[in-house]
């Protein structure tokens, strides 16, 4: 397909997927909690089929228009299906500076290494925030970081789970990797995971393959 095309395509992919949000938010009662959440996993499987139909530059180029995009929707108090939080967060944000670091750092020789951190990102911690929120009962804090058990173990088992499927890891270095983004998603606070976990994903699967 054109670049052009491609990114226009893509584009108004993203555009509607932020619409529906708000559509589904404001005539249909959801929550704000799922309406971030159908943005975040629509946002990533946005992010993977990218590198696919564009060049490097144009990956870059998609996840920084929406990154800006998204700073002045908050700024300016729209789009409250995807800004709006019961806490102080910027992840909508940082989740398409991901996709653009990811996209600097591995493309487009090392396109697994980008698929696997969209995966991690948009899957492992997109489940890991449903069920911490939704069914989170017992509290775990470190450094006064405060997150749930019930999260923390979903987002370590949807990480083991996705490195088992897509990597001929063994035990150990597929233990290590699992505990090592534990630590990444619990540390990286404010949302700040969108934007981490892509890039450490990648780092991590080229040191241990």
């Amino acid at each position: 397909m054109n670049p052009i095309l491609a990114f226009t395509a893509l584009s108004l992919s993203a555009l509607a997927l932020l619409a529906s949000c708000e559509v589904i938010r404001r005539l249909f009662g959801a929550t704000n909690e799922m309406t971030r959440k159908t943005a975040h996993f629509g946002g990533a499987a946005i992010a993977l089929v990218a590198p696919l139909l564009l060049p490097k530059a144009g990956v870059v180029l998609l996840g920084l228009t929406f990154a800006a995009l998204l700073l002045v929707t908050k700024r300016t108090a729209l789009l409250d299906s995807v800004h709006k939080a019961d806490r102080v967060t910027l992840g909508e944000v940082f989740l398409p500076l991901g996709v653009s670091s990811a996209a600097l750092l591995f493309l487009p020789d090392r396109l697994g290494h980008y698929l696997f951190g969209m995966l991690i990102m948009g899957l492992a911690d997109g489940l890991a925030g449903i069920i911490g929120k939704r069914w989170g009962r017992h509290r775990l804090v470190l450094f006064g970081i405060r997150k749930t058990w019930e999260g923390t173990l979903t987002f370590f088992m949807s990480t083991a789970l996705i490195v088992s499927l897509v990597t001929p890891l063994t035990l150990g270095p597929l233990a290590l990797v699992c505990l090592l983004l534990t630590v990444v998603e619990f540390v990286s606070v404010r949302g700040l995971d969108n934007l981490t976990l892509p890039i450490a994903a990648g780092i991590l699967l080229s040191a241990v393959l």
